[in-house]
């Protein structure tokens, strides 16, 4: 399937309006979550980028959180050709290396700018990042969606494997990111 510049540019801009952190109630207080935890547990964490101290509300519906990504990468992680990447094997794949697994979080709490390759394919555009939209705990458990949904072997994602990876990696923008993304 070729796609044309204008249809390109149109899943484009469409997807980062799905995807660009906004919850749909814009006039919300800014401190509440995108989506309310299930689970009603918090815990107190440091922003890695500030060192802010900010509450970490526990999620574990990773699949109602997806949702958010699938406007790019589509409801079942087939992406879209030539401008949004696969994520089915491309999750599962990065996720049993440890440098993938670092780039997995990293790409969903920074975003990613730039031109990578996935399956022989090479897209060149931007991400945007997902935090505060969603939180270290809603992070792993999207991951953790993708891994349980396409039949991942690897070891599932912990908060405290997500809050590690953030505490101890000095990329911090999209751009670096990008330039980070392990070969699979």
């Amino acid at each position: 399937m070729r796609i044309d510049r204008k249809t390109a540019l149109a899943a484009f801009v469409l997807g980062l309006a799905a995807c660009s952190g906004g919850n749909g109630d814009e006039g919300a207080d800014e401190a509440s979550p995108a989506a309310p935890a299930p689970s009603g547990q918090a815990s107190v964490a440091n922003d890695p980028g500030t060192g802010d101290v900010v509450q970490i509300e526990q999620s574990a519906d990773g699949a109602g959180l997806y949702v958010r990504c699938a406007a790019c990468h589509t409801p079942d992680g087939s992406g879209v050709q030539g401008v949004f990447p696969p994520l089915k094997d491309n999750v599962v794949a990065l996720a049993g290396q440890e440098a993938g697994r670092a780039y997995l979080v990293l790409a969903m709490r920074y975003g990613v700018t730039g031109t990578i390759e996935v399956s022989g394919t090479r897209y060149s555009g931007m991400m945007p990042a997902q935090y505060p939209s969603l939180n270290e705990a809603d992070i792993a458990a999207v991951l953790n969606h993708l891994l349980d949904a396409n039949g991942g072997s690897a070891d599932q994602f912990t908060l405290t494997e997500v809050q590690d990876i953030l505490a101890n990696t000095l990329s911090r923008d999209a751009n670096s990111v990008a330039a980070m993304r392990p070969d699979v």
